[in-house]
């Protein structure tokens, strides 16, 4: 925990030290977020052991969740003329518990709760979190081992669900007054231009040329977005607004542009050596809790948001540690352990706890 911590704090205070005269209130809110909105996640996730709990947790939770999402994203989605990237992220983890619930515990409050957060997802506009949603609608129908046995007719029922929101959302979407009518992802698929994204599109343009310039040590935290900002000429746009919005928008390039190329592929390694541990060496309420938060927090930052900034993503890195604290090592058998929560039959198998 100190060594994680250690290592992002000294990286954002090193441009500190490197550019004082960018010290001001916009670089202390990045340390706060990073230090203290986002870091306290992994501490709480490092220390738990009851994942059967926190699964437990999640799925009880999720109907407040989703509906106070939804209650709540009307207003904002208003404010921005029908388009709101915050509400709608926060509304992901709610819709991605939803559908695993759907799978797992079919019943009319499943339907409407998965339904309630897909049309929510839907409504902010933003593509990011609903490629999210369905990479793990398709992850859950494809892998999904749950034990009920009309799985495929849930499946297929799940399927129906979302067309229907999808089309009833588009339908209602199209009706609404502006600025509720969430306009942005009708037209965009209307027009053909959901995948175009020109602006990310000079991001990371802007630092490939970065990176190019310094591939040995790179540039560090922070010291990237400011470099960005410049290069790709949106100073000149955009000079009143800053650089904090600025960044590559893929965490594997953010990470050799602020790391450099041979410690930035490393972590970028060991990441995927992490999302292997995930889908392939887990099992139980470690992997049930590990997928939702990992298609929730993680696999956004392939496209959108800031690895240090990213709760969700703390929450994967305490959890992940948490597990090999338990087991031993990073990659090893599950069978030889158990974890609070598993079965009798899981525990026989030795009488090491967690």
């Amino acid at each position: 925990m100190f060594l994680v911590g250690a290592f992002i704090l000294s990286g954002l205070l090193l441009f500190g030290l490197r550019r004082p005269e960018e010290v001001n209130g916009v670089y202390l809110s990045l340390i706060a977020k990073s230090m203290l909105m986002a870091f306290p996640y992994y501490i709480v996730a490092r220390s738990l052991k009851d994942y059967s709990l926190l699964e437990r947790a999640l799925y009880s939770a999720s109907y407040a969740i989703n509906v106070l999402v939804f209650l709540s994203m009307w207003h904002r989605v208003e404010l921005n003329g029908g388009y709101s990237m915050g509400a709608a992220y926060a509304a992901l983890p709610g819709a991605v518990i939803a559908f695993r619930m759907l799978l797992r515990q079919f019943s009319f409050l499943a339907v409407l709760n998965a339904g309630i957060s897909f049309f929510a997802l839907g409504f902010c506009g933003t593509r990011g979190p609903i490629v999210c949603y369905v990479l793990f609608c398709i992850y859950e129908m494809t892998f999904n081992r749950g034990k009920a046995e009309n799985r495929a007719i849930q499946k297929i029922m799940a399927v129906c669900m979302i067309l229907g929101a999808l089309l009833a959302g588009a339908c209602m979407m199209k009706g609404l007054p502006a600025p509720m009518e969430s306009r942005r992802l009708v037209r965009k698929i209307e027009q053909g231009t959901f995948w175009v994204e020109p602006t990310r599109a000079r991001l990371r343009q802007a630092a490939l040329e970065v990176l190019q310039e310094s591939p040995l040590a790179g540039v560090g935290l922070i010291e990237d977005r400011l470099q960005i900002y410049y290069r790709g000429g949106f100073a000149l746009e955009k000079p009143t607004e800053g650089y904090v919005g600025y960044y590559s928008h893929f965490v594997f390039l953010d990470w050799m542009l602020e790391y450099g190329f041979f410690v930035g592929t490393l972590i970028s390694l060991a990441a995927l050596c992490a999302v292997y541990k995930i889908f392939f060496m887990s099992q139980g309420s470690d992997k049930s809790c590990l997928e939702i938060f990992f298609f929730s927090g993680c696999v956004p930052l392939l496209f959108s948001g800031i690895w240090h900034e990213e709760r969700l993503f703390y929450i994967v890195l305490g959890m992940l540690v948490s597990v090999m604290e338990c087991h031993g090592k990073f990659l090893m058998n599950y069978n030889n352990h158990y974890r609070i929560g598993d079965s009798e039959n899981e525990r026989s198998v030795t009488q090491k706890n967690c």
